[in-house]
């Protein structure tokens, strides 16, 4: 039989384990709304463990939806960021990208092509 001191330990660590924020390379998982766009897009860790980014919603064009925009992320401790690649909806280009989290709801996201850029940014929807 368990005490009650056990399972006041075992709830105790649950309490504490929970509220401690997500690891850091883990804070881009959960749906995220681009602020110009209002695209929806989810971001999730797949098998491979590399995070990918799927758009579950364009206002503007429904046949994006569910296109995986996102490729092959993964957090660079160096940089500070998720690194990897964007193929946007409807285009035939491979960009590299970076997304930072400038806070817990904020993800900023810079796409490169040779010397051209652009700076997008998703606010948190859900977890």
């Amino acid at each position: 039989m368990i005490s009650s001191f056990k399972i006041s330990l075992i709830i105790l660590f649950l309490i504490i384990s929970r509220s401690f924020p997500q690891s850091k390379n883990e804070v881009i998982i959960g749906t995220w709304l681009e602020k110009e766009t209002n695209i929806k897009v989810t971001f999730y860790l797949d098998t491979d463990n590399c995070f990918y980014g799927k758009v579950i919603e364009d206002p503007e064009n429904i046949s994006n939806n569910n296109q995986i925009v996102f490729h092959k992320l993964i957090y660079s401790n160096n940089d500070e960021c998720y690194v990897g690649t964007m193929t946007p909806p409807e285009k035939d280009i491979e960009l590299s990208v970076k997304i930072y989290s400038t806070s817990n709801n904020i993800l900023k996201v810079v796409a490169k092509k040779f010397i051209f850029s652009k700076t997008l940014y998703f606010q948190r929807l859900i977890k």
